[in-house]
């Protein structure tokens, strides 16, 4: 019987959980050696407090960021169907 796992992975605008903002949640599908399914669901807490050190271990750019939540928000369910 194939084995299917979900990797989940997070991105975050620096160490502490209680002060930094969660930027993204990554998601994979893996079956059998194989990628099924990917998304990246970016994420605005309504504050987006980070870290300059965060942002380039992340390699994330804020400008691109702003640009990406709000067009990750609408339809993010459909990885699950």
């Amino acid at each position: 019987m194939p084995e299917r796992l979900l990797f989940i992975d997070t991105e975050t605008g620096g160490i502490d959980p209680y002060v930094h903002s969660l930027l993204s949640i990554g998601l994979v599908v893996w079956e059998n050696g194989q990628i099924l399914a990917q998304k990246e669901i970016f994420v605005n807490d309504g504050v987006l407090n980070v870290t300059q050190s965060a942002l380039l271990v992340n390699q994330i750019n804020m400008d691109t960021l702003y640009a990406k939540i709000f067009s990750a928000k609408p339809g993010w369910y459909q990885f699950f169907k």
